[in-house]
């Protein structure tokens, strides 16, 4: 899958390899796990044919949980108004950011990536699903800036875990 963005944690990524010669899938998996740092496994494998498309093009969506409550003091999130500003998230029909990416700027439409946004109380954290549209996809600290008002640079300050990937 494509790398996560700066400043994010996964508990889930797919890799994809193309290799110059026929392995089992048992022995790639045993010799990738041999040279991973600890905490990095690979769990399974599969062969996927040449012809099909790349593993990136196939992934549609991410799921994350954004851990507000563990965000710097100096941001002053308000814990009690995040539920009503994904209510007002969640009722606009367009919300425009300025995008930088590889050194360009462009304005984007936030609100057809946003598939999910709820906030679980008892463990003062976001739970945010961003789909892929028509191949480009947003960051969640995207996402997190927007709601809470604050910057993007700001919002990387949030620790945020990407907790599932689904084609």
């Amino acid at each position: 899958s494509p790398p996560i963005p700066l400043g994010l944690e996964s508990i889930t990524e797919y890799v994809e390899l193309m290799l110059d010669e026929c392995m089992e899938i048992a022995d790639i998996i045993e010799n990738l796990n041999g040279t991973l740092p600890d905490g990095l496994n690979v769990l399974r494998g599969k062969k996927i044919p040449l012809n099909l498309p790349s593993l990136s093009d196939t992934i549609k969506e991410n799921e994350y949980i954004i851990f507000v409550d563990k965000a710097p003091s100096g941001l002053n999130i308000d814990l009690q108004k995040i539920n009503y500003l994904i209510k007002e998230l969640l009722i606009k029909k367009s919300l425009v950011i300025i995008q930088e990416r590889d050194k360009k700027i462009r304005k984007i439409d936030i609100v057809p990536f946003l598939k999910n946004i709820s906030f679980k109380k008892d463990q003062s954290s976001l739970h945010l699903t961003l789909r892929k549209v028509n191949g480009r996809s947003v960051k969640p600290h995207e996402i997190i800036a927007s709601l809470l008002g604050i910057s993007v640079r700001e919002a990387s300050l949030i620790p945020v875990l990407k907790v599932k990937t689904a084609p």
